[in-house]
């Protein structure tokens, strides 16, 4: 029993010797001058990427000789990243329209359609000239066509304002003009409104019920001229209208030779419109007062027939 304690007290103090002694040589060590690992410096030249430089190899070869077509790359640099990079400058001179996907700009599905089309033909085509037929093809099946088919939806959206409403108010009007009424301005103003903007409609089956309604209507009321008493039938529009422009011009001729004449003095422009004026008041209001409306009608005439030939061309 004594002889572990004497074991035991001896070992504890071998061990605070071995702790005393070594911080003790701890204590000795002079670490400001011991070698420390050297930290390398940076590179003074970057490691060049290959596949970099022969692109932009290939691109400053296109611009030095100012190539425009794929096909001057492929002959000159065959093919590979120099090639590469040629197609690319050739690409960027490439004029691509923005694509355009407003529903106020393109209010018609052949309008969007349009638009489309004009985006994505100069890529397709880019691709096909240099080559790729298949990276055009996936182009044409996975943006394209997604793209068209929503341009369709304008045209079905717009059928319920354009043609479905409509139709709805011609009907109560061909049912009115049944029982013998007649159409008020409004009406007709309306009809000569909405007629020719369901007449521009792509084919649809609710159009042309609407064309049907409307024949039905205009032979109920004694002809089409009973509406749109403008559009006279067995002459060209644009024959009508310069007509009627050469008759307008003999008429503001006429007009203002009247004033001339009764004036006292022309010897100003200014003066003699004010002094003509003042004349035919005291003179011959009458006339030219006659003279005056009767070119204000057909002017006014002329405009609404020019106008109704924009809006519905032959």
């Amino acid at each position: 029993m004594s002889g572990g304690i004497i074991r035991a007290l001896a070992w504890s103090v071998a061990a605070v010797a071995l702790l005393a002694a070594g911080w003790h040589l701890l204590g000795k060590v002079d670490y400001d001058t011991q070698p420390t690992a050297e930290v390398p410096s940076r590179p003074t030249v970057l490691p060049v990427n290959e596949a970099d430089q022969a692109l932009q190899e290939g691109l400053q070869w296109a611009q030095a000789h100012n190539t425009t077509q794929h096909s001057e790359c492929k002959d000159a640099l065959g093919v590979g990243l120099r090639a590469a990079g040629c197609h690319r400058h050739v690409t960027a001179q490439k004029i691509i329209p923005p694509l355009v996907r407003d529903g106020l700009t393109l209010p018609r599905t052949v309008d969007c359609v349009a638009a489309v089309h004009a985006h994505y033909e100069p890529q397709l085509q880019d691709m096909a000239e240099q080559g790729d037929h298949h990276a055009a093809s996936v182009w044409a099946r996975k943006a394209v066509d997604p793209l068209v088919r929503q341009c369709n939806n304008i045209d079905n959206l717009r059928i319920l304002r354009d043609v479905h409403e409509p139709l709805g108010r011609l009907n109560i009007i061909l049912a009115r003009v049944r029982v013998g009424q007649s159409l008020s301005e409004a009406d007709l103003v309306r009809l000569r409104r909405e007629y020719p903007e369901v007449e521009r409609f792509r084919q649809d089956p609710m159009r042309t019920n609407y064309l049907a309604t409307a024949e039905n209507l205009f032979a109920l009321m004694g002809g089409r001229q009973k509406v749109f008493p403008l559009a006279l039938p067995g002459t060209a529009r644009e024959e009508q209208c310069a007509a009627l422009a050469q008759q307008l011009a003999g008429i503001k001729k006429a007009f203002h030779q009247r004033l001339e004449g009764l004036a006292p003095n022309a010897s100003a422009a200014s003066t003699a419109a004010s002094s003509s004026l003042t004349v035919a008041n005291t003179q011959n209001a009458s006339q030219d007062q006659i003279l005056t409306n009767w070119a204000r009608t057909e002017e006014t005439r002329f405009c609404r027939i020019k106008q109704f030939a924009l809006e519905n061309p032959q």
